[in-house]
């Protein structure tokens, strides 16, 4: 019989016996030996040394628990770990270690008895896994993978201590939960390190929709604050750690307390600020004495996460003035989304491929524009042009002029009743299709201004519509909605209904 590899844990395999009645080992990717599962009354266990895994029904779920022992006790093997294949897995993998606490809880009653909770070890851990509830949506940016990456050491450092030194019955109730516990965070460790050194499309370049900008300035936001509270609690500041207190405060002051990314000039505007902010935490980092290695570090994660938001605010101003030449935001990442944009070389070009096919590369142009193949006027960002040079692909690919319609990019108001979308398509000057007639809205001429206008004409514009009832403001998120929307269209799950003073 072969061995069998590991679901959970593919570089481990269970190894059956040459005797029925000897227990299967556990292997490594080297075959060497980690543990064995041994047959016991109504099932099985898995053994590591001296620390036994909970019954099981199933061999392979018993020899995971010998994995999660071998992980706890050893870390996780030589092999170069996976960056996260985009946000969402990793913020699923994190999100299995707050799920660990019940059973901590649970272990540390049975083992400590009235004083599991004031147990050192066990306080530090699940004020760990509070952290990490915390700063669930923290991993938006490079920066904020290593704000996780460092929170994650709160739990990682207390739950070894404490698996090092448990012995006796203390240690049968708390082997496995504190193995477990130390699996997924050394996994999630190895995984978002290499995440943050090589970070997928979407922790990196333009934010994917609005909600994600948010949140990365809730991110922002909160590390300042972490760094306000550290510098307050330090017994002694120097004349020029309180100057760089005070100027980081000052920039902390211009961060918008709304959405930041609802159009290029909150964009930018926002960027800036962020700019100032990381400047400002850079001063903090040369000013406070060096024996406060806490506040020095938080220091550097708030100018890592500043500064990574800001770039991603600029590459989404640019991308916002390319949607119009595409329909949207949306549609060109739609395009992209089967597609790989490479990493720009020193020559200044980038790859596009779709599958094995190469469709570029787009190339920066003298001003800091970008062409490509059968691009006739350059973009602002690479993901417009990239976008460009896969519609031509496509277009010579079947050997016709391509039209896309996506109509999940529809505006909300625009979808009728029974989810079909108004169209009308007109070919030079003749209409070949239109069903718009029953209930379309058609693009009202303050889009039309709103798409043309730079930082202070915007304003000037949304001001204007406000006072004539044109657009109204959501009082939640305040988000800026049309005067026809019955509720908040903006980014994220606000639907809050318009305010009845706004008709």
């Amino acid at each position: 019989m072969n061995s069998q590899v590991l679901q959970a844990f593919p570089e481990f395999r269970l190894r059956p016996p040459a005797d029925d009645s000897a227990p299967a080992d556990v292997v490594d990717a080297h075959d060497l030996v980690v543990g064995h599962v041994a047959t016991v009354s109504g099932g099985y266990r898995g053994h590591a040394g001296a620390d036994t895994g909970p019954r099981r029904t199933d061999a392979l779920r018993a020899a995971e628990d010998v994995a999660v022992f071998h992980f706890a006790l050893h870390g996780p093997a030589d092999t170069e770990p996976h960056p996260y294949a985009g946000a969402a897995e990793a913020r699923a993998a994190i999100a299995r270690l707050p799920r660990q606490r019940q059973a901590i809880v649970d272990s540390a009653a049975r083992a400590y008895f009235f004083h599991a909770l004031r147990q050192e070890h066990v306080a530090a851990i699940l004020d760990g896994l509070e952290a990490i509830v915390r700063e669930h949506f923290a991993i938006g940016t490079r920066g904020g993978c290593l704000r996780v990456l460092r929170l994650l050491d709160q739990i990682r450092e207390p739950a070894r201590a404490l698996l090092s030194q448990a012995t006796g019955d203390e240690r049968e109730w708390m082997a496995f939960p504190l193995a477990r516990l130390l699996a997924f965070t050394e996994l999630a460790v190895a995984r978002l390190r290499a995440t943050a050194t090589a970070p997928p499309a979407d922790l990196d370049g333009p934010f994917p929709d609005p909600h994600a900008a948010d949140q990365a300035l809730a991110t922002t936001f909160r590390t300042y604050r972490d760094l306000q509270a550290g510098i307050h609690a330090l017994l002694f500041l120097p004349d020029a750690a309180l100057r760089a207190l005070g100027a980081l405060d000052d920039g902390a002051a211009q961060l918008p307390s709304g959405p930041c990314a609802k159009s290029r000039s909150v964009c930018r505007t926002t960027a800036s600020a962020l700019d100032e902010l990381a400047t400002a935490a850079r001063s903090v980092d040369g000013a406070v004495p060096d024996t406060a290695a806490e506040v020095h570090a938080l220091a550097q994660e708030l100018s890592n996460i500043a500064t990574d938001t800001s770039a991603r605010l600029e590459a989404t101003a640019l991308l916002l003035e390319d949607a119009g030449r595409h329909g949207s935001v949306r549609t060109i990442l739609h395009i992209l989304q089967d597609a790989d944009l490479g990493a720009e070389s020193d020559a200044g070009t980038r790859s596009v491929r779709v599958g094995d096919c190469e469709t570029g590369p787009i190339q920066r142009t003298v001003d800091g524009r970008w062409t490509g193949p059968s691009i006739t006027e350059p973009y602002r960002s690479p993901e417009g042009a990239a976008a460009a040079v896969i519609d031509h692909f496509h277009d010579h690919e079947a050997g016709a002029v391509r039209v896309s319609v996506h109509l999940d990019s529809a505006e909300d108001r625009l979808v009728r009743p029974d989810g079909t979308v108004p169209l009308r398509v007109e070919v030079e000057d003749d209409v070949v299709l239109d069903d718009s007639a029953e209930g379309t809205a058609k693009r009202d001429l303050l889009t039309r201004l709103l798409d043309t206008a730079d930082d202070h004409q915007d304003q000037a514009i949304r001001e204007a519509a406000f006072a004539a009832g044109v657009l109204w403001r959501c009082p939640n998120c305040q988000w800026d909605n049309p005067r026809e929307a019955a509720c908040c269209e903006g980014p994220g799950p606000c639907r809050v209904a318009k305010p009845k003073k706004t008709s």
